[in-house]
């Protein structure tokens, strides 16, 4: 059962909380973060960072959610898994 925590995002000087969970999948992992009503899925890219999955319609028709928000959630999970210091 995977559990849900909270995680803390600024952006444009504004703190945001979003709840969110970490999926497992064989070897590998991903995370969920609801963003506006949204589940957007956080995974590895061959980089090793974390990128946003989503859909372009909703990121183009969504006010809501920018890729600015999406960049600086990726960032957040990156350092809180150890990835970025």
């Amino acid at each position: 059962m995977d559990e849900i925590f909270e995680l803390p995002v600024t952006y444009k000087g504004e703190d945001f909380s979003f709840p969110a969970k970490l999926l497992k999948a064989g070897y590998g992992h991903k995370f969920e973060v609801e963003i506006a009503g949204y589940p957007v899925i956080f995974e590895l890219d061959e980089e090793e960072r974390y990128r946003a999955l989503i859909d372009p319609d909703l990121l183009k028709n969504s006010k809501e959610i920018e890729i600015g928000l999406l960049k600086e959630v990726a960032e957040v999970i990156d350092y809180i898994t150890g990835r970025k210091q």
